[in-house]
């Protein structure tokens, strides 16, 4: 016995789990001339008896996670960076084929060649500096983008651009996503999913956590060895998976996405098509679909 669902939020996937004497691992995706109407289970096959607890949790579950992860919205506010920057008295876009670092200093130097900020996103501070903030060498570029019109630069070490989105539920898998350019060699950063927030000094606050964490670097990098490797010249996709506990003193903090390039990077990164999702965890599917086949055997 075999069923299929169709998921509304992305036409694109249609999961096949096999419920009866084929391992779920033969889920197959089809194609959309295959679809049934969305939202509507199709049951076919040989007819038998009630489907045991574990085969309707294995069904239940990979059909549910499958759903939830395509109606899931993505919760950064300008994730690719293509608002039109914050801009003060005479400052003005940046050009195509060139870059813009941020200021919100209009007596700084190279003041009217800045911008002020990138909506939604908030960075380190350049406190080492006087006056502070003078400029951060962080900011949009139209030179290197993975999509659309403007990505986003960084060329200080260890300012971290980052962001809150909501707070950290309990028992929800998140998974989040960031396009990474490096041009040339001897590059790193990281990206993390942080429990908590940053202070203007680009220090974590009091009591915050990090969640987790995925460091990148080209193939001469030798800091550190990183999780993921940047092609020179390249769009490099850097991902993260994190399942939050059903409890403990993460829960309701807020949940930061957060990225910056590692001390002693040789130059800019640049960044783009950013993405945080939170869905429930698998875990959580598949205690629904036990209590459903204990209902079934009734």
């Amino acid at each position: 016995m075999c069923a299929a669902v169709a998921c509304a939020a992305k036409p694109c996937a249609v999961f096949f789990a096999t419920f009866r004497n084929t391992p779920v691992s033969t889920a197959k995706a089809l194609k959309m001339g295959d679809l049934p109407p969305v939202g509507v289970a199709v049951v076919s096959g040989e007819k038998s008896g009630a489907m045991s607890a574990i085969q309707i949790v294995a069904g239940v579950s990979a059909l549910s996670l499958a759903c939830a992860a395509q109606a899931a919205v993505n919760l950064l506010v300008n994730g690719d960076f293509e608002a039109a920057p914050i801009l003060g008295d005479g400052q003005s876009d940046v050009d195509e084929g060139s870059s813009k670092w941020t200021t919100t200093d209009p007596a700084g130097p190279a003041y009217l060649d800045s911008v002020s900020g990138i909506v939604a996103w908030s960075y380190g501070l350049d406190l080492d500096r006087d006056p502070p903030n003078v400029h951060t060498d962080i900011g949009p570029t139209r030179a290197e983008r993975y999509a659309g019109e403007r990505a986003l630069f960084i060329n200080r070490w260890e300012r971290m651009v980052h962001q809150t989105a909501g707070a950290v539920e309990a028992s929800k898998t998140c998974q989040a996503e960031l396009f990474v350019y490096a041009a040339g060699g001897m590059k790193a950063g990281r990206l993390m999913l942080i429990a908590g927030g940053l202070d203007a000094a680009n220090e974590l606050t009091p009591g915050s956590i990090v969640l987790a964490e995925r460091t990148f670097g080209t193939a001469d990098w030798t800091a550190f060895i990183p999780d993921e490797a940047l092609v020179e010249n390249q769009w490099t996709r850097v991902g993260l998976e994190f399942d939050t506990p059903g409890a403990g003193s993460a829960i309701g903090m807020p949940l930061v996405f957060a990225f910056e390039i590692a001390d002693g990077s040789a130059g800019q990164l640049s960044f783009d098509d950013g993405s945080l999702y939170v869905i429930p965890a698998p875990w959580t599917l598949a205690l629904a679909g036990l209590a459903l086949g204990r209902r079934g055997r009734r």
